[in-house]
């Protein structure tokens, strides 16, 4: 899952991809909220 890809992404610092992920993921309608203790928090917007 893209959600996971990300935070591995996140956890070898490769910046680009996570954010490449987080735009992918934001075009389907899926935020995604980066928790201080290192989890992410995501859900779908319903318009």
């Amino acid at each position: 899952m893209l959600i996971q890809q990300r935070q591995d992404a996140r956890k070898n610092r490769n910046f680009a991809l996570s954010d490449s992920i987080r735009n992918q993921l934001q075009a389907v309608a899926v935020n995604l909220i980066d928790q201080p203790n290192g989890q992410t928090q995501w859900y779908r917007v319903v318009s």
